[in-house]
């Protein structure tokens, strides 16, 4: 999908630089392309493609599978620069940005989270070197075509960035236990137990005087 021809690289003498800036449809299995959220446009030159920030809601669904799902709503904007190295190439991703629509952990809403990533490099090796400390990070040329796929490096730094526990504020007081409405757009009329202060809801409440007996 990211793959790159870098035969002049190869060609050309050690520190040899070649650089691109380019726009790509984010393709992975973690996150929903282009043509599942809009129509995407068939083309080749991705240079073309500009932002779409338009995406489905599934906020006022009943099939909450897909409120689960991740979907881009922008190219992956990068620069990319290949250096010739004795031994191979190395790949440095530089401006990454991208926009993804995750669903709140809380309420289940839709909200977009723009990523700005740090710059990255990965080495791709003619030849496997003699030590291989990371396996993980070890990529290759293709040398019948000359080419180096950067898929791999580029999903393992954009999921890196992925949050923890997407939340579309702070603040959100998410869905209603009892009635499933979203509490930051609706009051309810549910009753809930209010937390007591009882031993069996304090269990490390004795600790302190357990210690304090040694």
């Amino acid at each position: 999908m990211y793959t790159f021809d870098v035969r002049n690289v190869i060609n050309q003498a050690t520190g040899y630089k070649d650089t691109h800036t380019v726009d790509l449809p984010l393709a992975f299995p973690e996150v929903r392309n282009f043509t599942e959220v809009k129509d995407f446009p068939q083309t080749e030159d991705f240079t073309e493609i500009k932002n779409f920030s338009e995406t489905k809601d599934f906020s006022q669904t009943d099939d909450f599978s897909k409120t689960k799902e991740i979907f881009a709503v922008s190219p992956m904007h990068l620069e990319v620069s290949f250096r010739k190295l004795p031994d191979g190439i190395n790949a440095e991703v530089e401006k990454l940005q991208v926009s993804l629509q995750f669903p709140c952990s809380r309420c289940i809403t839709p909200y977009v989270l723009s990523l700005d990533i740090k710059p990255f490099e990965a080495c791709f090796y003619i030849n496997a070197p003699q030590e291989i400390l990371d396996e993980a990070g070890i990529f290759f040329i293709d040398k019948k075509r000359l080419t180096v796929d950067l898929s791999d490096m580029l999903r393992q730094e954009i999921l890196l960035h992925f949050p923890l526990v997407p939340l579309c504020s702070k603040s959100c007081k998410g869905l209603c236990v009892t009635c499933g409405k979203n509490r930051n757009h609706t009051k309810c009329r549910c009753t809930h137990k209010s937390v007591t202060s009882s031993d069996s809801q304090q269990p490390f409440q004795n600790i302190k005087n357990l210690i304090s007996g040694y």
